[in-house]
This record gives structure tokens, sequence and C-alpha cells, in this order.
């Protein structure tokens, strides 16, 4: 019998571009040399240092050298790209030494005490068509709430504004880790209602450098909680998704259609092989050249 390992990233693509899901988790295919900056490589960096930030128990000065440390280094990797770095380290460490001012004039994290990282955590979803599917999640931090002994997750953010912060409660990362986390508490003989997390807390940062011009607010928090029976409804979408995309597997590059939009020119790694796909170029010889082979789920398996 077969498995397969399902990810929020995974089903995120598959419904975003079957040809993008085709590519990067059923070839495993990644850039050879990614970009130095951009939307996803800051995010990254200051996610990053955010994880530091909490690792350390509030060691601003830890924090900032980690965010300091991946700019120096990329910018030995990517020397061509140095004023972009630079560009954008500014606002980094703008973003994060603000972020650090705000929690200690708010005391936002004072109700807060943080368990750890979140390791990876896996769960059956079901065997669909001989195949045992399991759902894969990640979590950035586990806290407790001091007053109430409340356990959350707590989730990093970098955002252009907070117009989107209504769509949360819709956000399917979160919903999956919670799907993923209570049918483990079920598989273990624990009362998952009772013993679940209570909930997801968004924390977000506005990429902007706050100055005299820039309107607040910069930084956001913003609890989303789930109920059962979301968790149930979820669970059928997923079985659903998870069924279409072993059905795709099997038809291959000819159930990965391409779904267009406008952000791609900034988050598919492949934008720039995309229409050779269609217009008859030696496709597979540009692949040789700027791309390799990656596990799609590293991230997990380090976890």
């Amino acid at each position: 019998m077969t498995e397969k390992r399902l990810s929020n990233s995974e089903i995120k693509d598959f419904q975003r571009c079957r040809r993008k899901w085709y590519l990067k988790h059923v070839r495993g295919l990644a850039l050879k040399r990614e970009r130095a900056t951009g939307p996803m490589q800051l995010g990254n960096r200051v996610h990053r240092t955010l994880e530091v930030l909490y690792e350390t128990n509030h060691d601003a000065e830890a924090a900032l050298r980690e965010l300091h440390a991946q700019y120096d280094a990329d910018l030995l990797e990517f020397p061509e790209e140095a004023d972009a770095l630079e560009k954008e380290r500014d606002l980094a460490h703008a973003m994060v030494e603000g972020y650090v001012q705000w929690l200690e004039e708010t005391g936002e994290d004072e109700d807060l005490e943080v368990l750890g990282v979140e390791t990876a955590r896996e769960a059956v979803l079901d065997t669909i068509g001989g195949t045992v599917v399991w759902l894969i999640g990640k979590y950035d931090q586990r806290v407790r709430r001091i007053s109430t002994g409340e356990v959350s997750a707590l989730d990093h953010k970098t955002v252009d504004d907070f117009s989107r912060v209504r769509l949360l409660p819709l956000d399917t990362q979160s919903l999956h880790y919670e799907l993923v986390e209570y049918l483990d508490l079920l598989a273990k003989g624990a009362d998952a209602d009772a013993e679940r997390t209570g909930g997801v807390i968004f924390n977000m940062l506005r990429k902007v450098k706050r100055t005299a011009r820039a309107k607040p607010p910069f930084y956001m928090r913003e609890d989303v909680r789930r109920n059962t029976q979301e968790l149930r409804s979820y669970w059928a979408r997923v079985w659903r998704i998870a069924a279409d995309i072993l059905a795709a597997e099997k038809a291959g590059l000819e159930a990965a259609y391409p779904n267009p939009t406008r952000d791609c020119t900034w988050d598919c790694p492949f934008f720039g092989i995309c229409q050779m796909f269609d217009d008859g170029s030696d496709v597979e010889a540009v692949i040789s050249l700027a791309y390799e082979e990656r596990d799609p789920l590293e991230r997990y398996r380090r976890s």
C-alpha cells in the first residue's frame, strides 16, 4: 500500500495552479539559484529573526544579529544584488526593531509563555484508492496564556497592510494544522476536544519603515478559534482535494494545466518556463540547466 503526505502548501499550490503544483510537488523541482530579494525572501528572513527573538526570551540584540547574519551571508552569495539586499535589510531591521518597541510599549507578550518551537506533526486522513493519506503541518511557536492556562499557536506574518484580517478565519494554514493535531490526538486515544490547541494568534508586521509619512498601526494581532464542526467540514474538503491530487498525479503533466494570474511573476519559480510547455520549446533542456530536484517536504522532515 502506498503512502502520501499532504501539506497545506501542496494543497494551496494545487488549487492555485496545477502546473506549479506538478513541477514543485510531483517532480520536486526548484531553482538552483533563488532570487535574493522579494516578498517571500523578506518574509522568511523576518520569520527566522522572530523565531530567535522568542527562542532567546526576547533578546532583541540576538534577534537583530541573526537578521544581519542572514543578509551578510546573502551578500556573499549574491554580490550583484547588493543594492537591493541593503535596501531590504534596512526595511527588515526597521520592522523588527519597531516590533520590539511595540512589545515594550503595549505589553502584548506579558501574558504569553513560550512553550517552544513547534515541530512538524502528522496524522492519517484516510485511505483513498489504496493510498494512505497523511496530513502534515507545522507551526511557528506554541504559547500559553499565563492568565488562563490556554495553549495557542503563534504564527508570524509579514503583510503589506491589515485589510485582509477579516479573511484570517478562512486561512487554511491554521485550519490544516488544527485538523492534523485533532486527528493525531484522536488516534492516540486522547480527548481531542479538551486537549487541542486553543486557536491561533496571528502576529502581523507591516512591511513599512514607520517614517513620519507612514500611518499606524504597524503591528497587529488577531486571535482565530475553530470549533469542532469547522474541523469536520475541513476534513471532508481535504478528503476530496486529496482524491483529486492522487488522480492528477496518475494523469501526469496532462492534468497539470496552468492558471496564470498577475502574481505569477513573483510567487512562482516556474514563471520563466511556463509558456515553454505550450509553444514547442525544449523546456527540459532549460530545466536541466536552471533547476534541480529537492524534497518539497524537507522543512517538515527537518523538524
